[in-house]
C-alpha cells in the first residue's frame, strides 16, 4: 500500500536569504515548532520507507510538493505511483518558476 499526504501543514514558506527557513508558529489557533512542526516529511525520513516528493500544484505563486510514501522495501511501488500521478497531471509548463528563479541567494 502506498501512502498519499501534504508534505507541509501550511502554505509554502519563502527559504530565508541566509538558510535558516523557518516557518509559521502556529497553524490554526495550535502553537507549533516554527522549525519543524509544519513539514510533515520528518516522520517518514525516520521510519525507513521509500517515499518521493511529486509536483501537486502552485500556491500564490510557490510550488506544493505532495510526498508518496510506500511499505518498506516498495521503492517501485514509490515510483510507479509517482510517474502515474505526473502522468495525470502533467507539471513542467506549471512550473516555469523553478527554471526561470536564481539559485543564486
Amino acid at each position: 500500500m502506498t501512502t498519499f499526504a501534504p508534505t507541509t501543514a501550511c502554505p509554502p514558506v519563502d527559504n530565508a536569504k541566509d538558510g535558516n527557513t523557518v516557518g509559521p508558529s502556529s497553524i490554526n489557533g495550535v502553537e507549533i515548532d516554527p522549525l519543524v512542526g509544519w513539514a510533515m516529511t520528518y516522520f517518514v525520513n525516520f521510519s525507513g520507507h521509500p517515499a518521493a516528493s511529486v509536483p501537486a500544484g502552485l500556491s500564490n505563486g510557490l510550488p506544493i510538493g505532495m510526498p508518496i510514501v510506500g511499505r518498506r522495501n516498495a521503492d517501485v511501488d514509490v515510483l510507479a505511483a509517482s510517474a502515474a500521478f505526473e502522468r495525470l497531471r502533467p507539471w513542467q509548463e506549471n512550473y516555469r518558476i523553478c527554471r526561470e528563479r536564481s539559485l543564486r541567494v
